[in-house]
């Protein structure tokens, strides 16, 4: 007669316990490495839309004449910005073309410094330079 534990077959105690080990650390890990994706992923959209918000926001400034305009603020999706101009270089003459104006032109260099605030109250700065213009000087 066989011993009844013999013929049967299957797994001990010990070798679940191990194997049940085993499948929570991999999936600690596993969780880890979905959870430092989707941090990652949040970051990079939240880059993506503060780039987005500051090209609209220089698309806008490029419009004025910082000669004539000193300071100003506005919102773009939900960004906050607020902005200001400072003169780099004195007025230069600039000799009309054809088809200008017929009157004389005089050009500066401004620096606009653009402070960008988020919902979140982080604050963050750009500068852009760009022309400025008068008729006289």
């Amino acid at each position: 007669m066989r011993h009844p534990c013999a013929s049967q077959r299957g797994f001990t105690l010990i070798e679940v316990l191990i194997a049940s080990a085993i499948a929570i650390a991999s999936m600690g890990l596993l969780l880890q490495l979905f959870g430092s994706g989707l941090d990652r992923l949040n970051r990079v959209s939240l880059s993506a839309h503060r780039i987005v918000a500051e090209k609209e926001i220089i698309n806008r400034l490029s419009t004025i004449n910082p000669a004539l305009s000193s300071k100003g603020k506005g919102v773009v999706e939900g960004l906050k910005y607020s902005w200001k101009v400072k003169q780099l270089k004195p007025y230069q003459h600039v000799s009309p073309t054809l088809g200008e104006i017929p009157y004389p032109r005089y050009v500066a260099l401004y620096q606009i410094n653009i402070e960008l605030i988020r919902q979140d109250g982080y604050k963050s700065q750009l500068e852009i330079t760009r022309l400025g213009w008068k008729g006289t000087p």
